[in-house]
């Protein structure tokens, strides 16, 4: 359903080990607004078993590299 929304998609990092890849990719709505994701790809002769999204983040980033965005010290927000 989110496809109409969707202008494109970059490819930013991508590893595969035996029958496991994992890619990273930025996405750019339609109204302009970008956002990393991440997916874990899971395959057996040529076949498709798994895949599981990690919805990332916003870019840029509110967080700065290197810090971390829980300013409580415990693990809350």
């Amino acid at each position: 359903p989110n496809s109409k929304n969707t202008a494109s998609f970059d490819f930013i990092e991508g590893m595969e080990q035996g029958d496991t890849v994992f890619v990273v990719y930025e996405g750019r709505s339609t109204s302009g607004k970008v956002f990393r994701n991440a997916e874990l790809f899971k395959v057996r002769d040529g076949k498709l078993l798994s895949t599981e999204v990690y919805f990332g983040w916003n870019v840029p980033h509110p967080v700065a590299r290197g810090q971390h965005g829980d300013k409580s010290g415990d693990g809350t927000r």
